[in-house]
């Protein structure tokens, strides 16, 4: 069950291969297929801003949330500040203890926080994996938070999502590692 330390090490993780973008172009392909790599930093730094904005009781526009609106939606300021910006709000939020059981509504209804907090972590955890192959990073995800963001991701990723926000699955071997397993999982060629 995704908790507050989960989404705390996911952020944390992420943080840190958005600092090792140095000096590659936004404009360099991903892993994310149809995304470059300034897609995908605009995509998950909105995505994990409107979904601490909508928990703290502001109203989302559920179109808002759209993948291919928040990748297309610019970010302000560079993508290291951006990204602290959007982590320090959802570090905010995940730490009322009282938020974890409550369900919402608008954009996020009949969803709890820990739901919810589940995607985020998918979502910051394979986008940072995006982020540090597209830049040449280490991108080996670390125990646990491996475990747990798969554990998140078996939890949202449904079947019908598959060719439309996630490729299928990709089948690997026995010798996979945990990291691997993942992204295959959440249909990356890793």
């Amino acid at each position: 069950m995704v908790s507050e330390n989960t989404v705390y090490s996911a952020l944390d993780w992420a943080a840190g291969k958005v600092r090792g973008i140095g000096d590659v172009p936004l404009s360099a392909p991903t892993p994310c297929a149809e995304w470059d790599l300034g897609q995908v930093l605009n995509h998950m730094i909105n995505t994990l801003d409107l979904v601490a904005r909508g928990l703290a009781g502001e109203q989302v526009d559920p179109a808002s949330l759209d993948p291919q609106a928040t990748a297309a939606t610019p970010i302000s300021g560079t993508p290291e500040a951006a990204f602290a910006a959007a982590a320090a709000r959802a570090r905010v939020v995940f730490a009322d203890p009282g938020i974890w059981d409550r369900r919402f509504t608008g954009a996020f209804s009949a969803d709890s926080a820990r739901d919810i907090a589940g995607v985020a972590v998918g979502d910051v955890t394979g986008h940072g994996w995006d982020i540090a192959r597209a830049t040449g990073q280490d991108a080996t995800i670390p125990e646990p938070l491996v475990d747990e963001a798969y554990a998140c991701a078996r939890g949202f990723l449904r079947p019908e999502a598959r060719g439309v926000l996630f490729g299928p699955e990709v089948q690997l071997g026995p010798d996979a590692t945990k990291t691997q397993q993942l992204m295959a999982f959440l249909g990356r060629q890793p």
